[in-house]
């Protein structure tokens, strides 16, 4: 019985890990400004943004890690490359949106209040600003 039940066991972790690799999707870009993540600012630079559903998480070449949790999204049309998508306010980016490419689902990440009261004072945003991710 305990046999069994160990086996059971690693059977379950194994499919788990195939699953969890299998739906992984990796993309890397260059994002030239510094941007805002729910309540963390990100220096510009080089990122690995791993969507591991419902999380996004961002690796910046020097080590930082941020996780982030996202809405799913569609698309009508299957993206042709990978993006991230801000929405700019003045001089201050806003991660909105990650789309990996082949794919008609992507991610949306919660506006904050600081996006808010932003989009308030401006009336508008100012800007939307794609950054492809390869």
């Amino acid at each position: 019985m305990k046999s069994q039940l160990l086996r059971m066991s690693m059977f379950a972790v194994v499919t788990a890990a195939a699953v969890y690799a299998q739906n992984r999707q990796v993309e890397k870009a260059s994002i030239p400004f510094n941007f805002i993540v729910g309540s963390r600012t990100m220096p510009a630079g080089q990122y690995t943004v791993e969507d591991i559903r419902p999380l996004l998480l961002l690796k910046s070449a020097d080590g930082g890690i941020l996780n982030v949790i996202t809405d799913s999204i569609q698309s009508l049309d299957a993206q042709t490359v990978g993006k991230l998508v801000f929405h700019q306010y003045g001089t201050q980016y806003f991660l909105y949106e990650v789309w990996t490419p082949g794919s008609t689902s992507g991610r949306q990440v919660s506006t904050t209040g600081r996006e808010r009261e932003l989009a308030a004072h401006h009336g508008v945003q100012t800007g939307t600003t794609v950054v492809a991710a390869r």
